[in-house]
């Protein structure tokens, strides 16, 4: 499934879910390295997995590239909910990175409440 010497990206948000992700496609040997959305969604809180991330990643010695969002404006300004509009900018950005870094792909940590909202979207 995987081409071990293309660099893959791993969806870090600082969350139980993509933290265990990143840390086993690392352990199993695969090229990675990680990308961070702060949305600015939930203030000093956002900051503070903005921060867990860097941590990390310093720790592992994975690189990150990081990003801000101005959402609530996107949202405004596309006429779209703040989770559609955190979708949009975070699949755009993991689209540009993929292109700038020659990755693999993009891996996505879900769990049962994710499956739910995609199924939902995807009705």
């Amino acid at each position: 499934m995987f081409k071990w010497q293309t660099p893959y990206i791993v969806a870090l948000s600082g969350g139980a879910d993509s933290v265990a992700l990143l840390l086993i496609l690392k352990n199993i040997g695969l090229n990675i390295t990680a990308a961070h959305c702060n949305f600015h969604l939930r203030g000093e809180e956002s900051d503070r997995d903005e921060q867990f991330c860097v941590n990390l990643c310093k720790q592992q010695g994975i690189s990150l590239s990081r990003i801000h969002f101005d959402t609530y404006a996107y949202a405004h300004l596309h006429k779209v909910s703040i989770e559609m509009a955190a979708r949009n900018l975070r699949y755009s950005y993991f689209a540009q990175l993929v292109k700038d870094l020659h990755a693999g792909g993009i891996c996505v940590a879900h769990h049962r409440d994710d499956n739910v909202e995609t199924l939902l979207l995807n009705l």
